[in-house]
């Protein structure tokens, strides 16, 4: 069955929900998106194998959001299998967080920028623009046999993610309930503006800091209710079968 897993819906200082990331679970493979603390625990315990793993993507260079690559290559290494990492410049290039032996397993090691976008076994990997404590942070756009995906990782609200937030499911990293303003960090507020722009499908809330954690279930039902879109508030191992948003071409 082909759908995504939100392996983690938390941040690294929470005790109940990891910062494990997104699994997208392909009959070709997998593809992982921001892998960080517990991702390696949440696949075992969803029955996800990684040395299917095809893409690794890392969107910002932070330890909530890649503190398992390394590991994860050693798997596929292991197996004598190949996988692609893709990921922003402060990763790729710059990080303490990803070691030269990880670094040199990978059968392609890709930069993906804001606005730039690559096409590999019939998936485009979009870069959307983002605006973290990070400067070369990236959200993504991934479009896989005629699903559009989007994904904001870390990122305040500015008016250009309407432009580049289109698709059927949107993904956002919260950080701030209501209207609550906090630097770099998505609001409820700001879900509501881009559902009601843009009409996806599904929304998903996740990345709870330790304020949101407490009643994301409120959060997701005003963002339902503001925009009449099908909005969830993410768990832990969480899935979201493809079947009525995937169109096979």
């Amino acid at each position: 069955m082909e759908g995504l897993y939100i392996l983690g819906s938390g941040r690294r200082q929470l005790i109940h929900r990891f910062s494990a990331g997104i699994a997208i679970k392909l009959d070709s493979g997998i593809i992982l998106i921001d892998p960080g603390v517990g991702t390696l625990v949440r696949a075992s315990q969803v029955g996800l194998n990684l040395s299917d793993t095809k893409f690794i993507v890392v969107t910002k260079n932070s330890y909530n959001h890649c503190s398992d690559v390394n590991a994860i290559a050693d798997i596929i290494a292991s197996a004598g299998k190949k996988c692609s990492l893709i990921g922003c410049d402060a990763f790729i290039n710059k990080s303490s967080l990803l070691t030269d032996e990880a670094k040199n397993s990978f059968d392609k090691v890709i930069v993906l920028k804001p606005e730039q976008e690559i096409t590999l076994d019939n998936i485009r990997f979009s870069g959307l623009p983002a605006k973290s404590n990070e400067e070369s942070s990236i959200g993504l756009k991934l479009e896989i046999f005629g699903l559009r995906l989007c994904y904001s990782s870390d990122t305040e609200y500015f008016d250009e993610l309407l432009r580049f937030f289109k698709g059927e499911i949107f993904i956002f990293n919260v950080g701030a309930y209501g209207k609550k303003y906090v630097k770099h960090e998505l609001n409820t507020e700001d879900v509501i503006r881009i559902s009601k722009e843009n009409h996806p499908k599904l929304v998903i809330l996740t990345h709870f800091d330790k304020d949101y954690e407490r009643n994301p279930i409120y959060e997701a039902r005003d963002v339902n209710q503001a925009t009449g879109v099908q909005c969830v508030a993410a768990n832990d191992g969480m899935f979201v079968d493809f079947g009525m948003y995937l169109k096979k071409v």
